[in-house]
């Protein structure tokens, strides 16, 4: 869970270049390049996969189809549990990125909300994101997902982490909780 999802949120995503409004694959490429280092197909899937995503053709999404595709999707960022799950995803980006977690974005994406929640505050025009590590336990419903021993590395290289700068005037800071 996202804390203080506002006008604070906004200026991550703002920061992060993230467009406002509905967005698609080439905008999501834009910011996977901006966070850099994991590839933009990973990222993307990501996204897609914590996201609501809304079909041109007012469909809903094929059984089994990957969002990697053409244009055909968009995600309406004017919906608040998407910017959450974009947040997400560039927080487990530069997880990745940073050698914090050595496994997916996606994994990593679908992991963190699970075990942990994000604060983000504004302070003197630097956007702050803690991710406080909530759960030692890997939870039952991505059990079947995460691996007891890659889910212990990620905890162990957590505690280690350093503060990284998601982009330019965005800086994570991760914690244990006790």
């Amino acid at each position: 869970m996202t804390k203080q999802n506002d006008d604070r949120f906004d200026a991550l995503l703002a920061k992060a270049k993230v467009p406002g409004g509905k967005i698609r694959r080439p905008d999501l490429e834009q910011v996977a390049n901006a966070v850099g280092g994991t590839g933009e197909d990973d990222f993307i899937e990501a996204t897609a996969k914590l996201s609501s995503l809304e079909w041109d053709s007012g469909a809903r999404r094929p059984e089994g189809y990957l969002e990697l595709h053409a244009d055909e999707w968009s995600i309406d960022l004017g919906t608040a549990a998407n910017r959450e799950a974009i947040t997400w995803a560039l927080t487990a980006a530069a997880l990745v990125r940073e050698n914090v977690a050595d496994n997916s974005v996606v994994w990593v994406a679908r992991l963190l909300p699970a075990i942990g929640d994000l604060v983000v505050t504004e302070v003197a025009g630097t956007t702050e994101v803690v991710l406080r590590i909530t759960s030692t336990r890997v939870p039952d419903r991505l059990a079947k997902q995460v691996n007891a021993l890659d889910f212990a590395d990620f905890l162990d290289a957590a505690r280690d982490a350093a503060e990284i700068t998601v982009v330019g005037g965005v800086r994570l800071r991760v914690e244990m909780a006790s």
